[in-house]
């Protein structure tokens, strides 16, 4: 007997829904441009910070189990593709500058030190994304360096979420 693995929509997730899933090094500003999308569509959508791709981006980076174990890894990309396949996420990867990412780090009373490299870790990212055979369609980059308004950038992610509804319709 052969076991084939499936996903069901969570019961969260109305049919016309749309998971979304906010990526990014830390003080990029995903959190707070999730939380303004989110109150803008007034919670219609399924929104998330950090899932798959962060996991697997820290595991590099710091060369935990999940990534230095073959079979483990395997397994996990196994599962990033087949939750794509299923739910076509919108992922939303925020970036920023090394130099106003470390700003904001020190204006939060951080160590600057204790964050890696930006170019590294969105290099991971990159890497990550193709793992999971993310379509182009399902990736929305968002660079913060200029802090641009959060309500303009949640118009950029909610023109994004229409174009893909149209598509899914």
């Amino acid at each position: 007997m052969s076991k084939t693995a499936s996903l069901e929509r969570p019961s969260c997730c109305t049919d016309r829904s749309m998971i979304l899933i906010f990526e990014g090094s830390d003080r990029t500003g995903k959190d707070a441009l999730r939380q303004v999308f989110e109150k803008r569509n007034s919670y219609a959508n399924t929104c998330v910070t950090r899932l798959f791709f962060s996991q697997l981006v820290y595991a590099y980076y710091y060369k935990r189990p999940l990534w230095t174990n073959p079979s483990l890894r395997a397994s996990y990309a196994g599962v990033m593709q087949l939750f794509i396949k299923q739910f076509q996420p919108l992922v939303v990867f925020t970036t920023a500058s090394q130099e106003v990412i470390n700003e904001r780090i020190t204006r939060c009373g951080e160590d600057v030190n204790a964050h890696g490299s930006i170019e590294v870790i969105n290099a991971l990212y990159r890497k990550m994304f193709k793992l999971a055979k993310l379509p182009d369609r399902l990736l929305l980059v968002i660079d913060t360096t200029n802090n641009p308004s959060l309500n303009t950038l949640a118009d950029i992610v909610q023109s994004r979420v229409n174009n893909l509804e149209e598509r899914r319709a």
